[in-house]
Parts: structure tokens; sequence; C-alpha cells
């Protein structure tokens, strides 16, 4: 099975750090463009092996994305990276205390992006 990346954004050039990673490491990187959208995805049967949400990613704020996402129980083992602004660090504190695991602040530094992705690599033994 091929090991994946949902990426939450409501841009539609994606995030070209967490691109380079995802092909560094053989992922495939799935986009949407907003929660509503990855929930319906999600509730397809599609588990990704991590998922990258931001704050503002149109149609239904991140922390409520990943509130729905804990509160179904069936998703709770996905680690979720929340996406923010350096200027917003309210939205990203209300990501980590809705279920956020960790999080990384645009612009996204390619060594901090590999560094966390690597770490939660070996603590999930995703691969």
């Amino acid at each position: 099975m091929e090991k994946q990346i949902l990426l939450i954004e409501k841009s539609s050039r994606p995030n070209l750090e967490i691109r380079e990673w995802a092909s560094k490491f053989d992922f495939q990187l799935v986009l949407m463009g907003n929660g509503i959208e990855a929930l319906l995805w999600l509730g397809k049967g599609n588990i990704p092996d991590f998922i990258f949400a931001e704050e503002e990613m149109g149609l239904m704020p991140g922390h409520q994305f990943i509130q729905y996402l804990k509160a179904s129980g069936f998703f709770n083992d996905i680690p979720i990276i929340a996406i923010g602004n350096p200027d917003r660090h309210e939205q990203l504190a209300s990501m980590m205390q809705s279920g956020a695991l960790d999080y990384v602040i645009r612009p996204i530094s390619s060594e901090l992006l590999a560094q966390k992705l690597n770490r939660l690599l070996v603590t999930n033994q995703v691969a």
C-alpha cells in the first residue's frame, strides 16, 4: 500500500517543502482545498500516514476539522501537523488543543520539517 500525506490548504499550489519531503520518502501527496473535501475523502476509506492542515483552510477552520477527526475515533492514530502563520499563535494553540500532534510555521524550514517528520516516522512507525 502506498504511503500518503494529506495536505489541506486553500492555496492552489502545494507547499514546496512538504512536496519535496514527500517525494524524497516516496509518499504520495494528496491535496485538498478545504476540510469538507478532506472529510469526504477520508470517509471513503482513505487513511493517510500524515495530515497537514492549516487553520484557515476554507469552509471549516483547522481546529474544527481536527475535532471532527478525533471525535470519530477511527482516525485518532493519524499524526496531524498544523500549519500556521507566525502572527497567528492563538490559531496554532487552538489546533494543538484540538489534537494536532505538532505544528510548523510559515515559511516552513525544510530542515525543521524534515526533523519533525523523521521523528514522527520513527515514533509512529510509518513506513
